[in-house]
């Protein structure tokens, strides 16, 4: 499932998994044994993952940060793995559930499809297969954003799109995978919008100060970190698995 493009090269598939933030990628730093190396000025994971080279970069929110070492890593991978939380936008989805887009859309209607192939082999691994992401300018919380967006996409996030846009110039298939932290009938309690820096890094202190100035609100708060530590456990868990099966069956073609 993850052939190399350069057999006399390169032995191990080279897989590219991007996530916003590092605290997506937190749960699976240590039982993944990963190493933490310096790119372009920029930090990345490695690990070997059954018969693939796993490199994990952090694209930041809104996919701000510098592009130039993403698209660096991804001249020469062979698989982009567009990856972190996702708001849900359908009742069907719930909180920790894992999900696959067959194809990401963007507020002016172009959509880019994942790989079928990657697609079909995360449904098998477990993962509920759905018709698209759409990928946000802004955070989305309000429930009537929700249920606008919901009419046509599954789930809600920042950066896919963009990801997915780099890998098509390169020409490296890619495949949308999230998890769900918040449900389609809740609002987060804090406008997370104005705690995104220049580079998309979480500045923490308007968060804190957005919270001290709503103390009713801070157990919701306390919830729906505790919500999005468990949908990135989940992720996390699935990508170690699909990861494993995609090159186990890449192996026995």
């Amino acid at each position: 499932m993850f052939p190399t493009r350069d057999t006399e090269s390169r032995r191990l598939p080279r897989v590219v998994v991007t996530f916003a933030l590092y605290s997506e990628f937190a749960s699976w730093r240590r039982p993944g044994g990963f190493s933490k190396q310096t790119f372009q000025q920029v930090p990345i994971y490695r690990a070997q993952i059954g018969r693939a080279d796993v490199q994990v970069v952090f694209v930041g929110v809104g996919c701000r940060r510098e592009p130039n070492a993403l698209r660096t890593l991804l001249i020469g991978s062979d698989v982009c793995i567009a990856s972190g939380l996702a708001g849900g936008l359908t009742r069907q989805h719930r909180v920790g559930d894992v999900l696959v887009a067959a194809a990401v859309m963007q507020g002016n209607a172009q959509e880019l499809s994942s790989d079928r192939e990657l697609v079909q082999l995360a449904e098998q691994c477990g993962a509920r297969r759905v018709a698209h992401f759409f990928t946000s300018a802004a955070i989305v919380n309000s429930l009537q954003d929700k249920t606008r967006l919901g009419a046509n996409a599954d789930a809600v996030e920042m950066e896919t799109f963009h990801v997915f846009r780099q890998a098509a110039e390169i020409g490296v298939p890619a495949v949308a995978i999230r998890a769900i932290s918040d449900a389609s009938d809740s609002t987060i309690p804090i406008d997370f919008n104005r705690c995104i820096g220049a580079e998309g890094e979480m500045d923490w202190l308007p968060a804190v100060c957005e919270a001290a100035r709503r103390p009713l609100q801070i157990p919701r708060l306390i919830q729906f970190g505790a919500q999005s530590s468990r949908a990135a456990r989940n992720l996390t868990q699935f990508l170690n698995r699909y990861i494993s099966a995609a090159v186990s069956v890449g192996n026995s073609r």
